[in-house]
């Protein structure tokens, strides 16, 4: 699957209105699940992608293998995204099911 293919069955699957609050969702759960998950799961996760959305797994991310909880992670994407939690929570579920 292309990139706009992959951002329009997302955007479609996240109800958002525009691709800019489908990209922002999307950059910010792959970012913060990317500096969860140890640096060779984000590849193999990575690679079966489209690049610039695989890239948000690795080249994105600083430090990976973080340890933090559901809690945390929604606050982070929340904060990448300038959303309310409830909103990031939703947006990071329906990335991380598609």
């Amino acid at each position: 699957m292309n990139f706009d293919a992959f951002m329009s069955e997302l955007q479609h699957r996240l109800g958002t209105p525009g691709t800019g609050e489908t990209v922002r969702a999307t950059r910010a759960t792959l970012s913060t699940l990317g500096s969860r998950i140890p640096e060779e799961a984000a590849e193999d996760l990575a690679a079966s992608l489209p690049m610039e959305v695989g890239w948000l797994l690795t080249g994105a991310v600083k430090e990976h293998g973080q340890r933090f909880d559901w809690h945390e992670f929604v606050s982070r994407v929340a904060d990448i995204e300038a959303q309310d939690p409830e909103d990031s929570a939703y947006h990071a579920q329906v990335v991380m099911d598609f």
